[in-house]
């Protein structure tokens, strides 16, 4: 027995332009075989939604998901990169005390200000021109008598 799996499509949902050039999650949709070695027969499993992270160590990702099983907000969003990114975990285990998976959503671009670097010029809005006293006019020379 082996598993397989069988990639559908990506899944940015309305970010499919920025979906995938983003270089810190995949989402995507998928349908795999799972091994069920215990009945000794595969069964067939589909994911609208799953996904992985690209480029965290191990153990970034081990924090992540800790940050988020602790995290009490339904949703638990993180820039990671300029990359805003959506966590879904899913708990398991009695009480749900313990982490069953977890991936990252893309939900788009996002730049960050960090603290101490300088900020970009502020272009001024053009200044209308001043007002300035047109000059005398000079007098004409008189004729000369001839």
């Amino acid at each position: 027995g082996q598993d397989s799996i069988e990639y559908l499509a990506p899944r940015y949902f309305d970010l499919a332009d920025e979906g995938p050039i983003n270089p810190n999650a995949a989402t995507l949709r998928y349908r795999y075989n799972a091994y069920d070695f215990e009945n000794n027969k595969s069964q067939e499993l589909y994911k609208n939604t799953g996904g992985f992270d690209i480029g965290e160590s191990p153990e970034g990702l081990i924090a992540l998901g800790m940050a988020c099983f602790y995290d009490p907000r339904k949703t638990k969003t993180t820039v990671i990169n300029n990359v805003k990114l959506e966590m879904v975990l899913f708990a398991a285990g009695p009480e749900n005390r313990s982490i069953n998976s977890f991936f990252s959503k893309f939900k788009g671009f996002d730049v960050i200000p960090v603290v101490g670097e300088p900020k970009p010029p502020v272009a001024e809005e053009p200044k209308p021109p001043v007002d300035e006293p047109e000059p005398e006019p000079e007098p004409e020379p008189e004729p000369e008598p001839e």
